[in-house]
């Protein structure tokens, strides 16, 4: 009889010992009922006790004092310890934050959205209507299309601000209808133009923590002209200016996956020059080299862009 009273008494002492927790004490002086899962030179790593099944959850070893596991063992740590540098943030991305979460001392667990930083390298497309604005007596303006293409490079400073710059190619392509006082046969014509590009703009990410934020690009294209002819096949380069300046702006969303990798965003964007788009000469005795306008353009953008090294 006692040897099952000894069997019985093993096996509670056991099935207690499985069930008890880690208690991590917080240089605050709060606790947390835990079981720890690793301990490296600056954090360390543990599950809820009444949560096993949740997150795995990082805290800063700066931030604790000591630990005393279930078998009844401690491991204090010291001044030199503590002395390591790091900033506590709140856990976030599946774990109810408790009242030690709120005040700060918790990293975000590594299985929650990473961090946005670093540099990205990508491909941005818009598309849009553009037209040209004219004051020749000859003839008028209307509107058409314009569509343009990056490659983009942008460095992100911290996790809401970047600088991102590029090379592509812009095109427009707009009608052209004569007055009654042009010498030009026909009724009316397309003309199209193609720019070299060079984006150099500011990238505002408003919530890069989370799937889904709001994102806002501003800056400006620089465009060096490359064609510009009729639907007959003209060349007429010389009549439109050979540089341009263009601002930019956009806004819209973004959306990245749980490592930061890539980041794609869509929205509206407006652009317009803010010199003439004409050059002020031509050879077509018909047309105004008096003429002034500006390139303007409104449509979507997309962009996206894939996190490039550590």
């Amino acid at each position: 009889m006692k040897k099952y009273g000894l069997l019985l008494f093993t096996f509670l002492l056991l099935a207690f010992a499985s069930h008890a927790q880690d208690i991590i004490t917080l240089t605050n002086g709060n606790t947390i009922q835990a079981k720890v899962l690793q301990i490296n030179p600056t954090e360390i790593t543990y599950k809820d006790f009444n949560n096993q099944d949740g997150p795995t959850i990082t805290i800063m070893k700066a931030g604790v004092v000591s630990i005393v596991y279930a078998n009844g063992t401690k491991t204090t740590f010291t001044d030199a310890d503590r002395a390591s540098s790091g900033s506590f943030s709140r856990n976030s991305s599946g774990h109810k934050p408790n009242g030690d979460e709120a005040r700060g001392y918790y990293k975000k667990r590594s299985s929650g959205y990473g961090k946005v930083h670093g540099w990205y390298f990508g491909v941005g497309l818009s598309l849009g209507s553009g037209a040209v604005g004219n004051n020749d007596p000859n003839y008028s303006t209307s509107g058409g299309t314009y569509s343009g293409i990056n490659i983009l490079a942008t460095k992100m400073f911290n996790q809401h601000l970047g600088i991102q710059f590029g090379i592509g190619g812009d095109g427009y392509t707009y009608g052209v209808n004569n007055n009654a006082t042009s010498p030009d046969p026909y009724p009316s014509e397309v003309f199209s133009q193609s720019y070299l590009t060079i984006p150099v703009r500011v990238l505002y990410l408003s919530n890069s923590r989370k799937r889904w934020g709001a994102y806002a690009t501003g800056g400006f294209d620089f465009s060096i002209l490359a064609g510009a002819s009729d639907q007959e096949g003209d060349d007429l380069s010389s009549y439109y200016a050979s540089t341009l300046i263009s601002p930019y702006v956009s806004v819209g969303v973004d959306y990245h996956n749980a490592s930061a990798r890539g980041i794609w965003m869509l929205g509206p964007y407006f652009k317009t020059t803010l010199s003439n788009a004409y050059s002020g000469q031509t050879g077509n005795t018909w047309m105004n080299p008096g003429n002034n306008g500006n390139f303007s353009s409104v449509g979507v953008t997309l962009v996206y862009q894939a996190h490039f090294g550590r």
